[in-house]
């Protein structure tokens, strides 16, 4: 036998072997999974966005056998398996990885949080015994809004993995929606000055994942998104001026801001300012990960119900004199300034800018359900803003862009992780506007 002959028969004995120990593998991990059965409902739920969607940097915090045992095998992956931790940029690389167990670069990712969340919700409910979560992150990192829009890569990996999890539910019988998907993207186009269009592109993103959701599940229901607020001002490809009148960092988060406050499609998870990060940079740590995902889940489960979460936000500025008077839409009253879960910035995050670039803010008083910003001078005209400042290069709840204003949901709302408890505040989003005068 020639050499070339030979070394045809070794590679194609070798391809036989992988071929072999690939399905032993994928066979050894179903045998293991509890299968869904006719009559079950599948909630879907992605995570979609750049770094923070795919928990870069964030460490571990979840325990995969324990998501699977302690809430009774009801969140599933998009595969509807339990086969956590698995993420990569092709359909294909994933799958590998599951065959392989590769656990390289898993982190923790707040749709881990928020499927806790919902499961833990629905164990206290008999009529919800049918009920399974599925949820898992899509997106990728170091990208503007541009890279998850309809027809880029991304995005047709996520309608494709909805897709491929609504056939494995229908075979078996069960029903399958998704009510919504959560977003988290928007750093790059802060940072770069990229998102001058950002809320147009949003809305167009949203309107196209729901017209195509529908096309794949065959729902009358509404999709709705879940949205965070990037809070990484100071970090930009040019120096950050917290108090230059045209502030263009507050674009991308200020849009963020009003599609929650004024869109009956977007609900509120919230700003991630509160949180700790790795390295005081952008990417929250495991905790804050985890944290996250319970407001997404307290957002979702309201949206179950028919209620939109439109969390901590302005509802009017009224000038009076040499004061600014803001009434907030509160969902869990009474308002707090928290100094302890952030660390205390000037004016607790409230600035007052004029037209020529002045601070003219003097103190901050709160009172029931309003804050007052009493002024040095008259204050029309002038921008009224919350958690524009920071540390330059830095982020999180230390030296980042940050306020401290809160609401009272901890009270109620906590979880646990790694035997600590955590309070799940609703924490006031960053805005940016004019003063009006009634």
């Amino acid at each position: 036998m020639n050499s070339g002959k030979l070394w045809e028969l070794k590679s194609n004995l070798m391809k036989k072997k992988i071929t072999l120990f690939m399905v032993t593998t994928l066979l050894l991990c179903y045998s293991c999974i509890k299968p869904i059965k006719e009559g079950d409902k599948i909630i879907t739920v992605p995570v979609y966005g750049q770094s923070l969607a795919l928990g870069e940097e964030a460490n571990l915090v979840t325990d995969f056998d324990g998501l699977e045992e302690k809430y009774n095998h009801r969140i599933r992956t998009e595969n509807l398996d339990e086969n956590f931790g698995y993420f990569s940029n092709t359909i294909f690389k994933q799958q590998v990885k599951h065959w392989v167990h590769d656990h390289r670069r898993t982190f923790e990712v707040s749709c881990y949080g928020m499927a806790e969340y919902i499961v833990s919700e629905w164990k206290e409910t008999p009529s919800d015994n049918n009920l399974i979560f599925c949820t898992f992150p899509e997106g990728q990192g170091s990208s503007g809004i541009d890279a998850f829009e309809k027809g880029t890569s991304s995005y047709k990996k996520l309608m494709k993995e909805i897709r491929n999890a609504y056939d494995v539910a229908k075979d078996n019988g069960c029903a399958f929606i998704v009510p919504a998907f959560c977003w988290l993207q928007g750093e790059n186009d802060l940072v770069w000055n990229t998102g001058s269009d950002y809320k147009r592109k949003l809305i167009r993103l949203r309107n196209d994942f729901e017209k195509e959701v529908k096309e794949i599940t065959h729902q009358k229901e509404d999709v709705k998104c879940i949205l965070y607020q990037t809070s990484c001002l100071s970090i930009s490809e040019d120096t950050f001026k917290m108090n230059e009148y045209d502030c263009r960092q507050t674009i991308v988060p200020q849009a963020q801001m009003e599609l929650v406050r004024d869109d009956k499609y977007f609900v509120a998870s919230g700003p991630t300012y509160p949180y700790s990060t790795e390295r005081e940079y952008v990417h929250l740590d495991g905790v804050s990960q985890k944290k996250m995902g319970y407001l997404e889940g307290i957002s979702l489960s309201k949206l179950l119900k028919n209620k939109k979460h439109s969390g901590l936000i302005p509802k009017q500025t009224i000038v009076h004199n040499d004061t600014i008077i803001i009434s907030f839409n509160i969902p869990c009253p009474p308002i707090v300034l928290d100094t302890i879960e952030v660390a205390k910035v000037n004016g607790y995050g409230f600035s007052v800018i004029t037209p020529n670039n002045q601070n003219i803010l003097k103190n901050v008083l709160l009172r029931n359900d309003q804050i007052y910003l009493v002024c040095s001078e008259t204050p029309r005209k002038a921008k009224v803003r919350y958690a524009v400042n920071g540390t330059y290069w830095k982020c999180g709840n230390k030296q980042g862009s940050r306020g401290n204003l809160r609401d009272s949901q901890g009270d109620f709302y906590k979880c646990n992780i790694k035997n600590k408890t955590y309070r799940i505040d609703n924490w006031c989003y960053m805005f940016d506007c004019i003063c009006s005068d009634q």
